[in-house]
């Protein structure tokens, strides 16, 4: 029988969930209809006025909460369980998956189980009336200090807000506690995915000599790559005020690396640009975001204007990291005419500019003659004789 997991949470504790699976955990109870107010006497509570012991187990919490006036509560939180065919919808998606399976095997939740489960109907954050609690302080008399009024499922007293608010914390420590909480241990999740694998459940106890006399399947054939980057997996909430980044900066930089990692598997190491500078590789993201939303605050922190951002984001389209360099410094320039020039790099190759929306634009290049770039109605008749 699993009898869960104790787990002891100080009031020292000063993230109070500052990080995903916490961060998630106390959203849910804000949109579960939990009484805002509670729950922020509650935080206040567990920060500065005692100290809690609290079990988890399946679909209940256990929580003994300690007072600095040496009184002792006793706490009680329940949740339904995931029923056992939610569970198999669940497991079987994970088990699709090579990666998210291997995670799982190593003990490791991440956050994308969230949105597996969602995908299939079946959700681990507590919803709308989904949490019940019962705690002995409502027992003392009503006119002591102590004493609460509890709304069934919506107000809850100090105390419970304070279990509430710690959960946070041991799923930032364990997730696997969410899904405990939900009626599978982490033991019991292993051997269900072992299963779906095709694996041996008991497959510890094979013997090394019988693991490799078992006879190998034909080899599996490299599958052809996607014609284009996959989508990312959104950021289930938004990340903390105090965090050095936002969604949108997270899902930039995500989507950049997918293209990368696209372009790398397609085409090789060269097309991945890792080794740019700065300059030069704001360029290219410029030339992959201009007309998107994210071209607005590609600008803005660029310190560049929209205009010479989008020149330089030309310059990378026609000749890559050459032609942002001799956009920015060139060794020697030759006007052709009022709206076409010629610009030599410091390596000595030609190009060619032209005047677009008034802003000097790289068209063409490189080249080693000049004269390559050069077009017949560059010149005037008069200009020519």
């Amino acid at each position: 029988v699993v009898r869960g997991r104790n787990v002891v949470l100080m009031a020292e504790l000063a993230s109070l969930g500052s990080i995903y699976w916490g961060q998630t955990w106390l959203d849910a109870l804000r949109s579960s209809g939990l009484d805002p107010e509670a729950l922020d006497a509650g935080a206040s509570y567990a920060r500065h006025d005692v100290d809690l012991e609290v079990f988890v187990d399946k679909g209940r919490v256990e929580a003994t909460a300690a007072t600095g006036r040496r009184l002792t509560y006793d706490v009680t939180v329940t949740i339904p369980t995931t029923t056992d065919e939610d569970w198999s919808r669940v497991l079987e998606r994970v088990a699709s998956t090579s990666a998210r399976t291997a995670a799982l095997l190593d003990g490791i939740a991440e956050p994308a189980l969230l949105a597996d489960a969602r995908a299939v109907g079946v959700e681990f954050m507590p919803g709308r009336g989904e949490l019940n609690w019962e705690c002995t302080c409502s027992r003392l008399q009503p006119d002591t200090e102590e004493s609460h009024e509890v709304e069934p499922q919506t107000k809850p007293c100090k105390h419970v807000g304070a279990v509430l608010y710690l959960l946070a914390d041991s799923l930032d420590d364990d997730p696997f506690d969410l899904l405990l909480l939900r009626g599978r241990s982490r033991d019991e999740i292993r051997t269900a995915l072992e299963e779906l694998r095709g694996g041996n459940a008991h497959g510890r106890d094979e013997s090394p000599d019988a693991a490799w006399a078992r006879s190998r399947g034909p080899i599996p054939e490299v599958p052809m790559p996607l014609d284009e980057p996959g989508a990312l997996t959104p950021w289930a909430t938004d990340p903390p005020a105090t965090a050095p980044f936002t969604a949108e900066g997270l899902r930039v930089i995500g989507a950049d690396a997918a293209r990368r990692a696209h372009h790398l598997f397609t085409n090789g190491p060269s097309t991945t640009h890792l080794d740019l500078e700065p300059m030069i590789d704001v360029a290219r993201r410029a030339s992959e975001t201009e007309g998107t939303p994210s071209w607005r605050t590609l600008v803005k922190r660029s310190g560049l204007s929209s205009q010479e951002l989008a020149a330089r984001a030309a310059a990378w389209r026609v000749a890559g990291r050459a032609g942002v360099q001799v956009h920015v410094s060139s060794d020697e320039q030759r006007r052709v005419s009022d709206r076409a020039q010629l610009r030599r790099s410091l390596q000595g190759s030609w190009f060619r500019f032209e005047k677009l929306s008034g802003r000097w634009t790289l068209t063409k290049g490189p080249a080693a003659d000049p004269n390559e770039l050069l077009r017949n109605d560059d010149l005037t008749p008069r200009e020519q004789s």
